[in-house]
């Protein structure tokens, strides 16, 4: 070789081939689609069928399917069940790699599940590793040809960060944090893998609706998406949704039914992120516990158990309870039942609309005393959301206020309780954030927030030696 030559490699941009690796690699399965769904008695409906893209697995239009796939699906359509069918061409194929990554292992239990069952008891596949831990976090298959899947928690990104995978299943996208689909998608580059971000659309404004829209533009030749509205699919069929158009909140029926991304210029909490502000809560039987109601008759009984650590001026809903068309006294002894279950400690106070005298009068029959300030009589209903935006924002980038994932009508209030064209708040989306704020307005009844309320002020004095001293401990589930 001559000196130019050799000057002209070095100058020459790198190939993958330098590296051995063959450009655009990209692992074909062993089964087309249509053969395994028809192994497993999968009969997808049109929108699925669309989705997996059933007529082009086989070869050679494999490399034609897109690898990143958005599904924005309304609830109860399936949406776990066919991602984790999508996948099961891959998993039958030797040594190929994939992860199930949910916010925390809990949250990727069914599609893990879906495939434990169709690998190990319809297919019959041999195992040579079969962990179903849920509590453990320890979820993984290994089969005899050598593939594997198990589930990944998104909590320590650190375990999303070795290995290079054939397909990753991200559970709920619109529950995880765009640092997590980023390293995934990293994951997936050397295979050429595929990736399926199945879940109910999240608001506009959320990291997820990127993703979808370049699904939606031919420039983005890796990525395709679908909206699957409940009015398209067999589930839960069309007299159902009829029902829900009248008993749903608009908002809510534009997401959780027909799969619409909701604006949020309106919101009324248009801080609330479900990254910082939902996480798996524990106990803690140092700080007090609390129950707060919100009274309904079409609008849902709503009860939230919560503590507080007021050193820290941190509000930690652990729990909810939502019903409707209920009596008062049936849906207190229910709340007091639930208590019993956990084993927690009694409340120390309890908190609720201070205008409902008779459920009032209800619970007290009940041994349920409310406390009940009067100025929440004055229109302070702004003062009150006010107060809660104020945890929400936090303080030094913290927020303030935590509930737990368990929580899952108060987290939908969060993002759908909005005000109209007109600026006039919505009376629909906000029961347990009614109940939330009564409490607050109890904790910190002036008017910045700063200072607590005396009742509050008496609870610290007496068990001042009993606070905790560092961090609310939480689960690492």
């Amino acid at each position: 070789m001559t000196h130019a030559h050799a000057h002209a490699d070095i100058d020459r941009p790198a190939r993958l081939d330098d590296f051995g690796i063959v450009s655009g690699m990209r692992t074909r399965p062993w089964a087309t689609a249509e053969d395994t769904f028809r192994a497993v008695g999968y009969e997808p409906y049109r929108q699925q069928r669309q989705f997996h893209h059933v007529r082009e697995f086989a070869p050679p239009s494999w490399e034609n399917v897109p690898r990143i796939r958005v599904v924005a699906g309304a609830k109860r359509i399936g949406k776990s069940f066919m991602g984790a069918r999508d996948v099961l061409p891959l998993v039958a194929t030797p040594e190929t790699r994939g992860w199930i990554v949910g916010v925390t292992y809990k949250r990727a239990i069914k599609e893990f599940e879906y495939i434990h069952h169709d690998t190990t008891q319809t297919l019959g596949f041999g195992t040579l590793e079969d962990n179903f831990n849920v509590r453990g976090g320890y979820m993984f298959l290994r089969f005899a040809h050598n593939a594997t899947a198990e589930v990944r928690s998104a909590k320590d990104e650190h375990d999303l960060e070795a290995e290079a995978c054939d397909w990753i299943i991200l559970a709920e996208p619109a529950q995880h944090k765009e640092s997590t689909f980023e390293l995934c998608r990293e994951r997936l580059s050397e295979k050429r893998g595929t990736l399926l971000l199945v879940g109910t659309p999240p608001p506009d404004r959320h990291w997820l609706k990127k993703i979808f829209d370049r699904g939606q533009d031919p420039s983005w030749e890796d990525y395709w998406s679908i909206q699957i509205p409940a009015t398209e699919t067999p589930y839960p069929g069309l007299d159902e949704v009829a029902k829900l158009e009248r008993e749903l909140s608009p908002r809510r029926l534009r997401r959780d039914v027909l799969a619409e991304f909701i604006a949020t210029e309106k919101n009324i909490y248009p801080t609330f992120e479900y990254v910082r502000h939902v996480d798996d809560l524990e106990y803690d039987p140092r700080l007090p516990l609390f129950w707060t109601f919100d009274f309904g008759a079409g609008h849902p009984w709503v009860c939230l158990w919560v503590q507080v650590d007021l050193a820290a001026r941190h509000v930690y809903v652990l729990r909810e309870y939502y019903q409707t068309r209920t009596s008062d006294r049936d849906n207190i002894l229910a709340v007091k039942r639930e208590h019993k279950a956990t084993g927690w400690k009694r409340t120390e106070w309890n908190a609720g609309d201070p205008r409902a005298a008779s459920a009032r009068l209800e619970l007290e029959a009940h041994g349920v005393e409310l406390m009940g300030d009067e100025s929440l009589r004055d229109g302070s209903k702004d003062r009150g959301i006010e107060k809660v935006q104020q945890l929400l924002d936090g303080e030094d980038g913290r927020p303030l206020l935590t509930i737990s994932r368990s929580c899952e009508n108060l987290i939908d209030e969060c993002s759908l309780y909005h005000r109209d064209d007109n600026g006039k708040i919505v009376n629909r989306d906000d029961d347990g954030l009614d109940a939330l704020r009564y409490l607050v307005m109890e904790l910190w009844p002036d008017e910045d927030g700063s200072e607590a309320g005396l009742r509050w002020v008496d609870w610290l004095t007496r068990n001042a030696a009993a606070l905790p001293s560092g961090p609310r401990v939480r689960s690492g589930a």
